[in-house]
């Protein structure tokens, strides 16, 4: 199908199952007069015999062309919708959700167009070929079904929230130079989500860097099954580690604030924060790696009747920056909380303690890295 005016679809569905080219619009009402859904679907043919996967068919947007309405388009099957350069596709409610699908460039290695999304559900298939999906303010992603589908990949493109994505179940794989930017949206972690963004470059010399970016918010309730984030991770926006959560590839954060949720966090590699804040409540956050604390760092800890938020670090803690004290209760003369622990001698000091003084005025902390050159603890002095 060639379309190079206007298409509307008022009633029912409209199936393209063989190559299209469009410069011109598709518009998909919401629903028929009689109050029936109606849909766009870009397919490949059916498979023609049991066990013949089905073609992959192509189906091409040019510069000028889109997808307008407020019905659903679907990408099923093996169908690849195409945004050539210079072309911004813009759909209001888009779901994918099968292996094979792709919403992708005009080449892997040339700079492709742009999809514009309002509701994106994402149940499998492939976004690749160095082009740009956005989710506008306002907008959501869907991660659904599992990987039933297959995982869902990111090959060479770009994936850009600016609204919400609610990450309920499934893997993400990343590779060849794909970036994720929370873009001021939010991540939301399913309970049960059980998901990994996974770094699988088949190549790891040839492909670019990978990256996952949150400017915005990312958090989720403390899931009794592992989340893992396996590519390296920048933080400059609000992210709550929480029980499940693990980040086995390098954290970095250079501003906002990463809070440790109730039961923990971990990092299982390098965490390095040049600056923003590292807010512990009284939780204990986990690093199998390296720490770094930038001088622009600040550590909050709380400490109460019983608990102190710390740092474990299993190999080497290197300390700089702001230790932000929060006493809730006063504590007997001597009593000692343990801040920080590391696998090496501490290396450095913070350059700046506040709240030393407890509730009561007449007593206050001591800091004291020298009785354990591996630990760093408070010790409550008399005045």
């Amino acid at each position: 199908m060639v379309n190079t005016g206007s298409v509307s679809v008022k009633s029912g569905a409209l199936h393209l199952e063989n190559e299209s080219t469009t410069s011109g619009k598709f518009e998909v009402f919401g629903s028929s007069p009689g109050g029936l859904p109606t849909a766009l679907h870009f397919a490949s043919p059916e498979e023609m015999l049991e066990g013949v996967p089905a073609p992959t068919t192509d189906h091409v947007f040019l510069p000028g062309g889109l997808v307008g309405g407020t019905g659903t388009v679907f990408v099923t099957r093996k169908a690849h919708v195409i945004a050539e350069t210079g072309a911004n596709v813009g759909v209001t409610n888009l779901v994918m959700n099968s292996n094979g699908a792709e919403l992708r460039g005009p080449l892997a290695v040339i700079g492709g167009g742009k999809f514009t999304i309002g509701h994106f559900t994402w149940e499998g298939g492939a976004l690749t070929g160095a082009v740009e999906v956005s989710i506008q303010p306002g907008g959501l992603i869907d991660i659904i079904g599992g990987n039933v589908a297959g995982p869902r990949i990111l090959d060479a493109s770009t994936l850009r929230n600016e609204g919400n994505i609610n990450w309920n179940s499934g893997d993400i794989r990343m590779l060849n130079g794909s970036s994720w930017t929370n873009d001021g949206g939010s991540v939301l972690v399913g309970v049960n989500a059980g998901g990994v963004l996974r770094d699988q470059a088949v190549l790891p010399n040839q492909a670019g860097q990978i990256e996952m970016s949150n400017l915005g918010q990312w958090s989720g309730a403390a899931t009794p099954l592992l989340h893992r984030v396996e590519v390296p991770f920048s933080n400059d926006g609000g992210l709550v580690f929480m029980s499940g959560f693990d980040f086995t590839a390098d954290y970095h954060q250079a501003g906002g604030q990463s809070t440790v949720g109730g039961g923990g966090g971990r990092v299982t590699s390098d965490m390095t924060l040049t600056g923003g804040t590292l807010a512990l409540a009284t939780n204990t956050l986990i690093v199998l790696g390296d720490l770094s604390l930038g001088n622009a760092a600040h550590v909050q800890t709380t400490l109460d009747a019983s608990l102190c938020g710390n740092i474990h670090v299993q190999d080497k803690a290197t300390l700089a920056g702001t230790l932000d004290i929060d006493a809730t209760f006063n504590l007997a003369v001597g009593t000692r909380r343990t801040v920080i622990t590391s696998g090496n001698k501490l290396q450095g000091a913070f350059a700046q303690v506040t709240g030393l003084t407890l509730p009561n005025d007449s007593d206050y902390f001591n800091v004291d890295s020298t009785t354990d050159p591996n630990k760093l603890e408070l010790v409550v002095c008399e005045e």
